[in-house]
């Protein structure tokens, strides 16, 4: 087959292939899944927002800051001021406290999850969280299929939702995921029992075993490290406060077992003139159905009372 020949299947396998992704896409719409928008760029957005913003509050820390801390409920609290939810899944605050130490164009405030299941006398990132990565664009093979991997993603249906869980889930008539908030907070609902016991036994082994990790090396005092970013935070005219986020149950009682640093860490905090804000102190129980994530009225609550708590101190003066 010479070379126009060659080109001449080319084109056509290239036509086929158009026509096959053309009606995947339109099968996708029909059942009415639309392309969803990434939540890279989401936060991408939202890091964006808190530079040269003195009014900016940046909240950090896992997910359970994602859950538990809404920032219409803060604004509303708090007049005047723009929450910036920046707490990424999984993650531990550290980095995104980190990140915006770094950053000379932030000079907001930083309301920081207090979590001593994370803190450790040393503390270094072998690398930064996807998201954090994703709002510092650089020249890299690696950022580049990343960035390819999510401006396709918003515009194409079938690139958004993975078949072999979506097709289970129509079988079964199981509602989808709600659509992510552009201000990335998510409203969490309660799962039921049978999910809860399972997920309170995860969340309980997790603890212990970075229990484990941690050994001899859990930080006693506010480490290092941290001190030297706050220190670069205030150094712009920023501050930092420290909310530790409501567990329940017996994920409660394993976490302050198997951390019993985490009093001592809290009173060093204090001691340096920090603020932080403990929801064991507050009269009221806020229900985590899985030991670990706010369910959404409590989350909403919880984000009143440290908002005012937080106003009460001067924190935002």
């Amino acid at each position: 087959m010479g070379r126009r020949g060659w080109l001449t299947v080319a084109g056509k396998a290239l036509l086929f292939l158009a026509l096959a992704l053309c009606l995947t896409e339109m099968v996708w719409r029909i059942l009415g899944y639309a392309p969803k928008m990434s939540d890279k760029l989401y936060f991408a957005q939202i890091r964006r927002a808190a530079r040269n913003d003195s009014r900016a509050v940046a909240l950090v820390g896992s997910s359970r800051v994602r859950h538990g801390l809404d920032p219409v409920t803060l604004s509303r609290t708090v007049p005047g001021r723009h929450f910036l939810e920046l707490a990424t899944d999984g993650q531990s605050a550290l980095p995104g406290l980190y990140d915006l130490a770094r950053d000379p164009e932030f000079h907001g405030l930083v309301v920081c999850e207090f979590n001593p299941a994370h803190w450790s006398r040393e503390i270094t990132f072998s690398r930064m969280p996807d998201v954090i990565a994703y709002a510092h664009p650089e020249v890299s093979g690696e950022y580049l299929e990343m960035w390819l991997d999510e401006h396709v993603r918003q515009h194409f249906s079938f690139f958004s939702y993975n078949l072999l869980n979506e097709v289970p889930n129509r079988l079964q008539h199981k509602l989808r995921k709600a659509e992510e908030r552009v201000d990335r907070f998510v409203p969490r609902p309660d799962p039921g029992p049978a999910v809860n016991r399972n997920l309170v036994g995860r969340w309980s082994r997790v603890a212990r075993d970075q229990a484990k990790v941690l050994g001899d090396s859990a930080a006693e005092h506010v480490p290092q490290a941290v001190q030297q970013w706050i220190g670069q935070i205030r150094g712009r005219g920023g501050d930092v406060a420290f909310v530790r986020m409501p567990v329940d149950g017996a994920l409660r009682s394993v976490e302050e077992q198997v951390f019993p640093h985490g009093p001592g860490l809290m009173r060093d905090l204090r001691a340096r003139g920090l603020l932080v804000v403990d929801f064991a102190d507050m009269p009221e129980h806020f229900y985590c159905p899985d030991g670990s994530h706010l369910e959404a009225p409590y989350a909403f609550r919880f984000s009143r009372r440290t908002g005012e708590e937080l106003a009460a101190k001067g924190f935002f003066r």
